[in-house]
C-alpha cells in the first residue's frame, strides 16, 4: 500500500510536471507566433511607406501658384465696401471685427457666407447686428473680384470684416 501511494505520487509528480512543460512550450510557441505577426506587419508597412514616398518623389511637382498679396485683399475689401450698410445704433460698431468664412465658384460668386463666432453671434447683440451687416455685405456684392490664377488659394478664406479698413 506504501508502495502504491508512492507510485502514485510519483505518477502524479510526473503528469504535473509534463503539464508545465507543456504549458511554457504552448506559451513559448504564443510568443513566437506573435512575434513573427508583427514582423510581417512591420515588413508591410515598411513596403507600404516605401512604395508611397517612392511615388511622392515620382509625382510631378505641383504648378506654382501666385501668392495671395495685400492687392488681393484689397480688391476684395474695397469691393465688399459698396454694398456695406453700417448697423444703425451699433455703438462701436467701428471696432466689432467679424470674421466671415466665404466659399466662392470660379466666376467669384459667392456660395457661403458663415459668421465664425457664433457665440458671440449668440451672445453679443451689437456683434450680432455687425456681424449680420457683414455677412449681408459679402452676399450683397456677389461676385467677388477673384482672380483665376488664384481660385485655388481663394476658392474657400476667412475674410476678416474691419470697419475701419472697409470704406464706404
Amino acid at each position: 500500500m506504501v508502495k502504491d501511494k508512492k507510485k502514485r505520487a510519483d505518477a502524479a509528480s510526473g503528469v504535473l510536471q509534463n503539464l508545465a512543460e507543456a504549458k511554457i512550450a504552448a506559451d513559448d510557441a504564443e510568443q513566437a507566433r506573435k512575434t513573427q505577426e508583427r514582423k510581417v506587419a512591420a515588413d508591410t508597412v515598411t513596403k507600404t511607406l516605401s512604395a508611397v514616398a517612392g511615388n511622392a518623389v515620382k509625382a510631378p511637382p505641383k504648378k506654382s501658384v501666385a501668392p495671395v498679396g495685400i492687392d488681393d485683399v484689397a480688391r476684395i475689401q474695397q469691393h465688399v465696401s459698396k454694398c456695406w450698410q453700417p448697423p444703425l445704433g451699433a455703438a462701436g460698431n467701428d471696432t466689432l471685427i467679424v470674421d466671415i468664412f466665404v466659399a466662392v465658384n470660379r466666376d467669384g460668386k459667392v456660395l457661403k457666407a458663415e459668421i465664425r463666432d457664433t457665440l458671440r453671434f449668440n451672445l453679443d447683440s451689437y456683434f450680432k447686428a455687425s456681424a449680420i451687416a457683414a455677412q449681408r455685405a459679402i452676399v450683397d456684392c456677389s461676385p467677388l473680384p477673384i482672380p483665376p490664377q488664384k481660385y485655388d488659394q481663394l476658392k474657400e478664406f476667412t475674410f476678416e470684416f474691419n470697419p475701419k479698413f472697409i470704406s464706404r
